[in-house]
């Protein structure tokens, strides 16, 4: 890469230093290969549907402490959808827009959940929340640990509103 030309009367920037160990970290790393951006572009679709479901289960919802669970976990989700984006991003994909529409699961359970309330769909949902956790258990990947470390937070939260526990996990309390 060569420096930017400089105008008259400008002073040269100031050399940086080397520094051999973030310079080995940072040119070591391979290119991801086209199947490691399918997956990547994959996890992100799934994280987009969950934001798009959770957003929804909170909207859905009258009991605040079941709204606001829905609403921590659609953060979480919205967290693994930006690690997905911006692994994209680095490897130089173009990252496509959200869709607007999740996928025909999620829209079957948003159905039930809108007739039925939102305690209907829960084994659907906790269903849901472990094929993503089986997903990512297949994937070597560095930051599928604190992703999968967030699923299981989700099954947490889950069962704390299944025994009607007066605080969802990540709720500050007094």
């Amino acid at each position: 890469r060569r420096p930017p030309a400089r105008r008259a009367g400008q002073r040269a920037a100031p050399a940086i230093a080397p520094c051999p160990r973030y310079d080995a970290a940072v040119t070591s790393a391979e290119p991801a290969t086209s199947a490691e951006r399918a997956t990547s572009l994959a996890n992100l679709k799934l994280e987009r549907d969950a934001i798009l479901l959770y957003d929804a289960l909170a909207r859905l919802e009258r009991d605040p402490r079941r709204a606001a669970a829905f609403g921590t976990i659609a953060g979480n989700e919205r967290r693994h959808a930006e690690i997905w984006a911006g692994r994209l991003r680095e490897d130089g994909v173009e990252v496509p827009p959200a869709d607007a529409r999740p996928r025909l699961r999620i829209r079957f359970i948003l159905l039930v959940a809108r007739l039925f309330g939102t305690n209907a769909v829960t084994e659907l949902v906790r269903a849901l929340e472990g094929d993503e956790e089986a997903a990512y258990l297949d994937q070597d990947n560095p930051d599928v640990a604190s992703i999968v470390a967030d699923e299981r937070e989700h099954a947490e939260i889950w069962r704390r509103l299944r025994d009607g526990e007066p605080e969802p996990v990540g709720t500050p309390t007094a």
